[in-house]
């Protein structure tokens, strides 16, 4: 099954419900930002589990928490609600960020949590 992702407009939608948050996702991929290490991550109901370098954490006018990422292998940053996130390992690795990342694009839509 393929990854779903979905645009930032989508996330924001009001009709949606923010899933239940977990504390402990949210705790380790704070720590995974702060030390620049990738991630493997398994999201809704797709069971692969994919590696992500990890940009910010931040919180959308609905409530909702979600994590910025790009795919270890490059391209564009990908929206996951952390609520919706099955499996989170956190091997350690280090990435390098790219110099581009802006987060001043996450924090007119919510509030900034966390960020490389």
């Amino acid at each position: 099954m393929a990854l779903r992702s979905r645009r930032l407009d989508q996330i924001w939608r009001a009709d949606q419900r923010p899933a239940t948050r977990k504390a402990e996702y949210e705790r380790n991929l704070r720590n995974a930002i702060a030390g620049t290490w990738l991630i493997e991550m398994r999201y809704g109901e797709d069971e692969t589990w994919r590696r992500f370098a990890p940009y910010a954490i931040f919180r959308t006018p609905q409530g909702k928490v979600n994590l910025a990422a790009r795919p270890e292998d490059g391209g564009a940053l990908v929206i996951f609600e952390i609520g919706r996130i099955t499996g989170l390992k956190l091997p350690g690795e280090p990435f390098e960020p790219e110099a581009g990342f802006d987060r001043a694009g996450l924090s007119r839509e919510g509030v900034v949590l966390c960020s490389i």
